[in-house]
């Protein structure tokens, strides 16, 4: 997530850090080819021919043409990599506009009380412990807690839409989403613009004699070694 850029930030480094070694090899390299193509005047005793300077001058700046052609290659795999990053983001964003259209159709249909008896009779009810709030569970959260299937979905998309607008989301952001407290390592689990959309299922399991939804991202959540807080 934080490094999901670091490729084309490597590059940027290095193609800025050419230019400034060219630059140095191109100055230092002047005043050497001055003198070499003065000295071979003076050997041969007339001036020399365009062709002869610029035999001269290419064995000189070779070194210098060297580090210019690895500056250029840095400059474009650098936008290269960039084109990639963008490409995969409008993708996301594209499937992002295409999926809320059929989350709000869904959600639509979900409300009617029709529909919802449907589904009550295909699958166990689970134990409701207010009006219209059910209980739920989340692995890395390892608690139950109690919501409405509307605002678990809404969380869900904001999710997402993090996730495309910023190229990151973390678990802590989905725990704030629905009105949950933060866990110790919520700042460092999470998701980059790589998964592009993160898709939640919702089983049914009993835990402690109660039914609870199962929120279970179908995308693991990445985590970075390096950044793990270490136990107090």
């Amino acid at each position: 997530m934080r490094y999901s850029n670091g490729k084309a930030l490597v590059l940027c480094f290095a193609a800025s850090f050419g230019v400034i070694v060219t630059t140095i090899s191109a100055a230092h390299e002047t005043p050497k080819a001055r003198l070499l193509i003065q000295d071979k005047q003076l050997e041969v005793g007339r001036p020399l021919k365009r062709r002869e300077k610029a035999a001269i001058n290419v064995k000189t700046y070779f070194p210098t043409g060297l580090l210019a052609s690895c500056t250029i290659a840095c400059i474009f795999a650098s936008h290269l990599v960039t084109r990639r990053q963008q490409a995969a983001m409008a993708q996301a964003y594209l499937l992002l506009s295409q999926t809320f259209q059929e989350y709000r159709a869904a959600v639509e249909t979900a409300t009617d009380e029709l529909a919802m008896q449907k589904i009550v009779e295909k699958k166990p009810r689970p134990r409701y412990t207010e009006p219209d709030k059910q209980a739920f569970y989340i692995e890395f959260y390892d608690r139950i807690f109690e919501s409405t299937m509307i605002e678990v979905k809404d969380a869900e998309y904001y999710v997402n839409r993090k996730l495309i607008l910023d190229g990151c989301v973390m678990v802590n952001d989905l725990l704030d989403l629905l009105g949950l407290p933060p866990i110790r390592t919520g700042d460092v689990l999470g998701w980059d613009y790589n998964t592009a959309w993160v898709d939640f299922d919702h089983g049914i399991v009993t835990i402690d004699g109660m039914d609870c939804y199962v929120i279970t991202p179908r995308q693991r959540p990445w985590i970075d070694p390096r950044e793990f807080p270490p136990d107090e």
